[in-house]
């Protein structure tokens, strides 16, 4: 469950900051994007289960606003996602990279 509430987290954090970025004047040759990473002291195969159950109980539903995500692919290096805003329906590709540590933690390095 902690794991669950943390992928969440995880999610929400890294939306609110490519949501926080200042949006370029229209018609902009680049979009913005965001890196960041996370150590935990969980495994990564969990923390990596997670965020795929995450992202799919966050896939396109009738009815559901927060429903943009769709999972690309999974490896156990990686987690490749897409969210579609629904304003301007601009996309965005998510890269969870897993690296093991040495005390049985796991680095998740994030790019969207």
């Amino acid at each position: 469950m902690t794991t669950l509430l943390l992928a969440s987290a995880l999610l929400t954090g890294l939306l609110g900051l490519s949501a926080a970025a200042p949006a370029p004047p229209a018609p902009a040759p680049f979009h913005a994007f965001c890196k960041t990473q996370w150590f935990f002291v969980t495994p990564c195969t969990d923390i990596s289960s997670t965020i795929v159950e995450q992202i799919q109980a966050f896939s396109p539903k009738p009815g559901c606003d927060v429903c943009r995500y769709k999972l690309v692919s999974v490896s156990p290096q990686s987690v490749t996602a897409n969210h579609t805003s629904a304003v301007a329906a601009q996309s965005e590709d998510l890269l969870f990279a897993f690296s093991p540590l040495m005390s049985g933690g796991c680095r998740v390095a994030v790019r969207i």
